[in-house]
């Protein structure tokens, strides 16, 4: 008898016994649990749908919460004027509810009811719009008016759609801010939502137990308002299971004989007038644990077999094995073959008996290792050389698309700098025209004889040219940021006039609005700082432009300046809109806000904070948002503090009291004519000379002519250009003094740049403002004593 057979015989008792005793102690053991499991199994369902069921209706009260704080509702409620109030409100208020429908589809009905009952406002599953009935006498307005906060009523059945349906209503008791903030709060009706149950149909379906297991819904009397099987909907319980559903606590179950054949019955109390049953059959429930016991048996007998199979192959690998590769490599020597080795890692007689094996073999096979290496060694060297042809050949190859990929990145850059550049002189070019003649027409209409109605509409118009060129330079100053063309310029100045400059400047926008809009200092701050005053001012500019935009009317809006050890601290608090948390990192993103309304109702292009926080990268600085307890936000700015001596120069003086020497000759070279009756009516409306010229090739002949007493050249022309004009006009000796300003379209630094290399005095883009070009005058003209005004000519 084989060895392996011997060995099967005696271990095999020795294992089958022992399992059989714990596979029964399993098999009896398994059962139980089975059942506890199932019981647990079915209390956790029931706890998941309890859940979503409180979730949902939550959910609705939140969102009546919610819906009823909408400022525009607020205020069409506040109007006692009927007509009044659905003129100027009720299509958006229509609207509104429309969109709070569209959103949230388990809405059937938003209603707005007056204090009587009476439908002011309602739209109905989303295309019904407005058909209002006096609801005064019916029972759910009855039951809406004994509620004091979003909660749900009784469930109903719907009269429009026959579908179980909740109301959930809100007391709207508002207080009129408008007439001051003493007001009396006046209850003016009910913000009402009818919110369909289909939830309970859904999750009815959804969960079901084996071939007639059953999780349904019934009311306050018993009645089945949702069930997997659709014929039972409308039923009522036996009353005597339905008494003692009503007094079973929700972990413990009852036995009734019900839908044809007896079960056990769970139950949870969702609402006062909703409850959650269970329903289990009893034989379905026994059926599982005896699968899951049957289960256990099995898994016993295929653990008994797989136990022995293991102890056998451990025999095998551990003795058998090894004895047979003995065997096997002794058979092996004896015709010749001297390549055996016994892999017998033991330490027991067999593996010392494999290693005296192998070191009888060893001085036969260590000769033809030392003919083999050599020849090995030789093959190695003739590999290795082939690999470092290979590497040379792979990294010229690199190197050659590593060229070629940086030589497309810039070629794309040029062609995106180029594009902008074309963009921003189109854009400003007539934008140009229509910032100066409204300058120029606002200042005409000062006179007292022109009506408030024109007055208001040039004004209009400016705004809305001043917000176009914000557009560009933020859209420009975003590319430049990107392409790495942004350069930090750092100066002395003194902070606190700064910081009244910038007040002054949005204060502008604040008062319209009846902000309370104020800033303070803190005394430990130096008078004066280094820092690029230029990029300060577009980022404290635009964190508070924002604030003032989102904030209501009446409301505040603070400015701090701090000192945090060597920081410099801005931190902005407004009262406004306020941004969600998960918004908060979104709203840095180019042409992002917090959603699409904000762009319909206060404007913008999404780019002050993305611009911000890249100029704050480019000055070492951080950017944090925090939500203001009671509504609003808090955005912080820190940046590092370097103190300076406050700058001695005194600043040009923007006045236009300022007249000029008459004797003064200004010559202009404009080839757009718009801009140049523009330029040519603000010059002589300051007093001055102007001459004219179409393109640089004809301004170079009337300087060498007239020899003028400043020039304003375009940068764009045909025929000749403002950079080879401005480069031929310096080559003359005679010329060298004359003040030549440029005038372009184009704000990239590249091109201020080229323009003060070709000769350029100074350099103003377009469109042109009055106090920039009146700053560039004063600089370069001769002046007069100032008399009490000068008029601007009318435009031919």
């Amino acid at each position: 008898m084989k060895l392996s057979i011997k060995l099967f015989v005696i271990i095999f008792p020795l294992i089958v016994l022992p399992m059989l005793l714990l596979g029964g102690i399993a098999f009896k053991t398994s059962q139980d649990q089975a059942e506890e499991n199932i019981q647990e199994r079915v209390l956790g369902l029931m706890t998941q749908m309890e859940r979503l069921v409180q979730w949902y209706i939550q959910t609705a009260q939140a969102d009546v919460e919610l819906f009823s704080q909408n400022p525009l509702l607020q205020k069409y409620m506040l109007i006692e004027d009927e007509a009044l109030r659905y003129q100027l409100y009720h299509p958006r208020i229509l609207e509104i509810l429309g969109g709070y429908q569209s959103s949230k589809s388990q809405y059937y009905e938003i209603r707005v009811l007056l204090p009587d009952g009476y439908e002011d406002t309602r739209h109905v599953n989303r295309t019904i719009r407005n058909v209002t009935e006096e609801e005064g006498d019916t029972p759910y307005f009855r039951d809406v008016i004994r509620q004091s906060d979003p909660v749900a009523t009784a469930i109903y059945k719907n009269p429009d759609n026959q579908e179980f349906a909740v109301l959930i209503s809100k007391r709207m008791e508002l207080q009129d801010i408008a007439q001051g903030a003493g007001s009396p709060v006046e209850f003016k009706g009910y913000f009402v939502i009818t919110v369909s149950l289909d939830i309970l149909e859904q999750q009815a379906q959804t969960h079901r137990w084996g071939e007639r297991g059953a999780f349904f819904f019934i009311n306050h009397v018993g009645e089945i308002i949702a069930h997997p099987d659709a014929k039972q909907v409308g039923k009522s319980l036996p009353s005597p299971l339905f008494q003692q559903l009503q007094t079973l606590s929700p972990e413990d179950s009852i036995e009734y004989n019900y839908f044809g054949s007896s079960g056990y019955f769970f139950q949870r109390q969702l609402m006062p007038d909703l409850c959650l049953v269970a329903y289990l059959p009893m034989d379905e429930l026994f059926g599982a644990s005896r699968r899951i016991a049957a289960t256990v048996a099995v898994i016993t007998i295929i653990t008994i077999m797989a136990t022995i199979g293991l102890i056998f192959l451990a025999v095998h690998y551990v003795l058998l094995r090894p004895i047979g590769q003995l065997s096997s490599a002794t058979h092996a020597i004896r015709k010749g073959e001297l390549e055996v080795d016994l892999h017998v890692e033991s330490k027991d007689e067999i593996g010392l008996l494999s290693q005296d094996f192998n070191l009888a073999i060893e001085a036969l096979k260590r000769a033809e290792r030392l003919r083999d290496d050599a020849e090995t060694a030789r093959l190695e060297s003739e590999l290795n050389l082939q690999k470092m042809n290979m590497a040379q050949m792979f990294f010229e190859k690199e190197t050659q698309l590593l060229k070629q990929a940086k030589e497309a990145a810039e070629s794309a850059n040029l062609a995106k700098s180029q594009f902008l550049a074309n963009m921003s002189h189109e854009i400003r070019t007539p934008l140009n025209a229509i910032i100066g003649y409204v300058q120029i027409l606002l200042k005409q209409e000062e006179q007292p004889s022109v009506s408030q109605e024109k007055a208001e509409a040039l004004i209009n118009i400016h705004l809305s040219g001043l917000h176009l060129k914000e557009v560009v330079n933020n859209i420009l100053d975003l590319a430049k940021i990107e392409s790495g063309h942004m350069e930090v310029l750092e100066e002395d100045f003194a902070l606190t006039d700064w910081v009244q400059q910038v007040y002054d400047i949005t204060k502008q926008q604040a008062q319209p609005k009846h902000l309370d809009y104020t800033f303070t200092i803190d005394p430990a701050l130096p008078i004066g700082i280094r820092a690029d005053q230029t990029k300060l001012n577009q980022i404290l500019i635009n964190l508070l432009g924002n604030a003032i935009k989102f904030t209501p009317a009446y409301r505040s809006v603070i400015l701090q300046v701090n000192r945090l050890k060597d920081r410099l601290v801005f931190i902005v608090c407004d009262q406004g809109v306020g941004i969600p948390a998960a918004k908060k990192q979104q709203i840095f993103e180019p042409f992002e806000q917090v959603d699409g309304s904000i762009t319909r109702e206060f404007g913008g292009t999404g780019l002050g904070l993305t611009i911000t926080k890249r100029l704050l990268a480019l000055l070492s600085g951080t950017i944090q948002v925090e939500d203001t307890p009671g509504g609003g936000t808090t955005i912080t700015v820190a940046l590092p503090l370097v103190e300076a001596a406050l700058p001695t120069e005194e600043k040009l003086s923007t006045s236009d009291g300022t007249e000029f020497d008459p004797q003064s000759r200004i010559l202009l070279v404009e080839d757009n004519l718009i801009n140049r009756r523009m330029a040519q009516a603000l010059l002589e409306g300051f007093g001055l000379s102007v001459d004219i010229a179409v393109n640089g090739q004809e301004g170079v002949a009337k300087i060498l002519e007239s020899h003028p007493h400043l020039v304003l050249m375009d940068m764009h022309m045909p025929v000749m250009g403002g950079l080879e004009a401005t480069t031929q006009i310096r080559q003359h000796h005679q010329l060298h003094d004359i003040p030549i300003i440029a005038l372009s379209a184009d704000a990239f630094a590249e091109r201020k740049k080229e323009a003060f290399q070709a000769g350029f005095s100074d350099y103003l883009t377009k469109p042109l403002d009055v106090d920039q070009l009146l700053n560039v005058l004063n600089k370069y003209l001769p002046k007069q004593p100032p008399r009490s005004q000068i008029p601007l000519t009318s435009i031919q």
